[in-house]
C-alpha cells in the first residue's frame, strides 16, 4: 500500500496558524506521509486583481513552513499555465507524486460547493476527499446531490484504504479563530498580528509592507445585495443577516441569511429575491435547491449565495456558526420601518 499525501490548496494571503495548525491535526489524525500546500496561482473562484502577487504569497508561505516536519510548499499551479482547478491540480499531483496517494483536504465550505466545480464528478471518482468539520457543530449534507450524498462518510481515525478515491470523508477538527482577511485587515489599521502568523511571516509582511493600504470604500453596498434586502424586508423575514465572505472562502463573496416562519413566507421569500434579481438587474440564480420543501431554500448566485430557511431548521442548521471568522454587513435603514433594521449578529 502507497503512502497517502495530503494536499492542501489555497491563496495563502497570508499564510497563518490556523492554516498550519490545521494542516498538521489532519496529517497526524489520518497518518498522512505529509501535507502539500499547494500555492493556488489564479483560483478560479476569486478575482486575480484581489490576490497579493504570487512571488509574495509563496516567499511568505516558503518562510511560514520552515522546517516543519511533514508540511511542505508545493508550486505544481505555478507550473501550469492558467487558472487553477482542482480536477487538474490532483490530476498533476498524482503523476508528480508517484510513490504516493494524494487525497485532497478541504473545508465544509468546498464541499457545499463541489456541485460547482469543473469535472466535480470525475474529481471523486478519482480521489479521496477529506473535509475539516468543525468539531461540535455537526455539518448538514441534506443539500448535496444524491450521488455527493452517497459518497460522504464521517470518520474520527484513519479510513480504510485512504487514497484509493471515490469518497468524501468528514473529520471533526476544531477549527483555529483566525483568518487571512483578519490578518489583511489588521494590518490596514497598524495592529499587532504576532500571534496570529508564524515569526518569519510578519517580519515578511513588515519588510514589504504588505496590506498597509488602505482598501477602498464604494460607499454602496453591490447591487444583488441591496435587491436581497428590499425583497427579503418586503416579505417580512426573520433575523436578516449578510455574512461577507470576501478572503475568507474562494466559493463567493457573501452568504445572505434570513428565515421565514411557515413554508408558504419561506417561498414567497426566496420567489420575491428571485424577482427582484430577475427584473432589475437581469440576473438569474445558477443553482437552485430545495423549492419544493420550502426548509431550506439554497440560491446561487456565484458571488452570492442565498440561504432562506424555515425558523426552525435555520436554529437546527446554525449555519452562522460555521463562519464565526466572517464579518457582518451593517445593513442600510428600512426606508419603510426604521425598526425593523436588522443590526449585525
Amino acid at each position: 500500500m502507497k503512502p497517502v499525501v495530503g494536499i492542501f490548496g489555497g491563496c495563502f494571503d497570508p499564510p497563518h496558524h490556523g492554516h498550519l495548525g490545521l494542516a498538521s491535526r489532519m496529517r497526524e489524525r489520518l497518518g498522512l506521509s505529509r501535507v502539500v500546500f499547494m500555492l493556488a496561482a489564479r483560483p478560479p473562484h476569486k478575482p486575480f486583481a484581489d490576490l497579493t502577487p504570487v512571488d509574495h504569497r509563496l516567499a511568505m508561505l516558503t518562510s511560514a513552513l520552515g522546517d516543519i516536519d511533514g508540511l511542505e510548499v508545493g508550486t505544481l499551479e505555478l507550473e501550469h499555465d492558467g487558472v487553477g482547478f482542482t480536477i487538474e491540480t490532483m490530476r498533476h499531483a498524482r503523476a508528480a507524486y508517484p510513490d504516493e496517494n494524494p487525497v485532497f483536504l478541504a473545508g465544509f465550505d468546498s464541499l457545499i460547493d463541489l456541485p460547482r466545480w469543473r469535472e466535480w464528478e470525475s474529481l471523486i471518482d478519482e480521489f479521496d476527499i477529506v473535509v475539516a468539520e468543525r468539531q461540535g457543530i455537526p455539518a448538514t449534507v441534506d443539500g448535496l446531490p444524491e450521488m455527493l450524498r452517497r459518497r460522504v462518510h464521517r470518520i474520527d481515525g484513519v479510513p480504510d484504504a485512504l487514497g484509493q478515491g471515490g469518497r468524501v470523508f468528514l473529520l471533526p477538527i476544531e477549527p483555529a479563530e483566525v483568518a487571512s482577511r483578519e490578518i489583511r485587515l489588521r494590518c490596514q489599521r497598524g495592529h499587532d498580528i504576532d500571534a496570529l502568523v508564524p515569526p518569519a511571516v510578519a517580519r515578511y509582511i513588515s519588510e514589504q509592507m504588505l496590506y498597509s493600504e488602505k482598501p477602498s470604500s464604494t460607499g454602496d453596498l453591490p447591487a444583488e445585495l441591496t435587491e436581497c434586502i428590499a425583497a427579503a424586508r418586503e416579505r417580512q423575514a426573520g433575523e436578516l443577516l449578510i455574512l461577507d465572505l470576501r478572503g475568507l472562502s474562494d466559493v463567493t463573496d457573501y452568504f445572505v441569511i434570513c428565515h421565514g416562519s411557515s413554508d408558504r413566507q419561506v417561498k414567497a421569500i426566496a420567489e420575491t429575491i428571485e424577482d427582484r434579481l430577475r427584473t432589475n438587474l437581469s440576473v438569474k440564480p445558477k443553482h437552485v435547491e430545495g423549492r419544493l420543501q420550502a426548509e431550506w431554500i439554497l440560491m446561487d448566485y456565484i458571488d452570492i449565495v442565498v440561504h432562506v430557511f424555515h425558523e426552525e431548521k435555520r436554529r437546527f442548521y446554525r449555519i452562522e456558526r460555521l463562519w464565526g471568522d466572517a464579518p457582518s454587513v451593517e445593513l442600510p435603514p428600512d426606508p419603510l420601518d426604521p425598526s425593523r433594521a436588522t443590526p449585525p449578529a
